[in-house]
C-alpha cells in the first residue's frame, strides 16, 4: 500500500504543477478557484469545534466545491471511484 499511495500522489502532484493550495479553516477562506472539503463523514465521530452545514457552505460558493463523503449528498452527486472498494 505505501508504494501505490506513493505513487497516486506522485501522479496528483504532477498533475497540480503551477496550482496554488491553500491549508486553511475553509469558512474563513473567499476562493477564487475550486474547494475542496473533506469533513468527517456522516454519522461518525467528527470534531465538534469544525462542525458546519457543509453543503450549505458549497451552496454558498461562486466556486466549484468537491466534498468527501461516504454516501452521496445530493441527488446530483458525482462519486469518484478507482479499481478499489471505498473511492479513489
Amino acid at each position: 500500500m505505501p508504494d501505490t499511495l506513493y505513487a497516486r500522489v506522485e501522479r496528483i502532484c504532477e498533475a497540480l504543477c503551477g496550482v496554488r493550495g491553500v491549508h486553511a479553516d475553509v469558512r474563513a477562506t473567499q476562493p477564487t478557484g475550486i474547494v475542496y472539503i473533506d469533513p468527517p463523514y456522516t454519522g461518525t465521530t467528527g470534531y465538534p469545534a469544525l462542525a458546519f452545514d457543509v453543503l450549505g457552505f458549497a451552496r454558498a460558493r461562486a466556486v466549484t466545491c468537491w466534498v468527501s463523503e461516504r454516501v452521496p449528498i445530493t441527488p446530483h452527486a458525482t462519486q469518484l471511484r478507482d479499481r478499489r472498494v471505498g473511492g479513489i
